[in-house]
């Protein structure tokens, strides 16, 4: 890979926390073991250590791992008793029509759609949190907070309510965005020849991770800055289609 897949955030005894580069896989592939993936360069890097999340191969952030059984079980149990507090950012398509709002659905395999999830009666629980925090005129910035941690459950809960992410190939049907997709003005198609996408993966990020720690006993909180590329997008959506939208603090 062309940049390093992850940065420590933080390190001790007990836990690992690392920003993960969008574009590497969190497990190894089922089919394709070989294929790069976080685990196995982290397993590398420290020796024997304990997932106990994943994010998709195209969400970028933070993430978290046990560095001994002990921890891991206990920090297990957190995120099995919703006690560990996961806050993402997303680049949506439109705006959510309420400002803050709750999503509480089931989510399943997708029928006949490989490797895709969807909403069904029939699948587990799923429970995301949202807050526009900044508006444009085609597009939204959201955080969000999952109580859940189903596969693809922000990408699932933003198509399920209209407002897909700004980039997903599979549920959005956007491969990238580009300066042209974000000025509404001022732009001649010819300038579009030279130009790279602003962002070619999904426009999720995973921010923040809050929990108890297994051995100090306190309350915790990490972060993972957003990176360049969703930097990028941001600014040009305040450039070209700001609706008085307030900064991320």
């Amino acid at each position: 890979m062309k940049q390093r897949a992850f940065e420590i955030i933080h390190e001790d005894p007990e836990i690992l926390v690392i920003n993960k580069k969008a574009g590497i896989l969190s497990i190894p592939d089922r089919y394709h073991p070989e294929k790069p993936n976080l685990y196995t360069l982290l397993t590398h890097y420290r020796g024997v250590i304990y997932p106990l999340h994943r994010l998709d191969k195209c969400t970028s952030g933070i993430m978290l791992y046990a560095k001994n059984e002990e921890a891991h079980q206990y920090v297990s149990s957190l995120f099995e008793e919703r006690r560990v507090i996961k806050e993402y950012f997303a680049v949506v398509s439109g705006t959510p029509p309420e400002k803050k709002g709750n999503i509480e659905t089931f989510i399943s395999p997708a029928m006949h759609r490989k490797e895709m999830m969807m909403v069904s009666k029939k699948g587990k629980l799923a429970i995301t949190d949202y807050e526009v925090v900044e508006e444009y005129i085609h597009y939204s910035l959201l955080k969000l907070i999952i109580s859940t941690g189903r596969q693809h459950q922000i990408r699932v809960h933003m198509q399920h309510i209209g407002n897909p992410l700004a980039v997903d190939n599979r549920y959005s049907g956007k491969d990238a965005l580009y300066a042209f997709d974000i000025k509404l003005k001022n732009f001649h198609q010819k300038d579009s020849e030279q130009l790279h996408p602003l962002i070619d993966r999904c426009t999720l990020h995973a921010h923040t991770l809050s929990f108890n720690h297994p051995h100090e006993e306190k309350w915790v909180s990490y972060q993972a800055p957003l990176p360049k590329d969703m930097n990028a997008l941001i600014n040009q959506l305040r450039k070209w289609q700001s609706i008085d939208s307030k900064m991320i603090q």
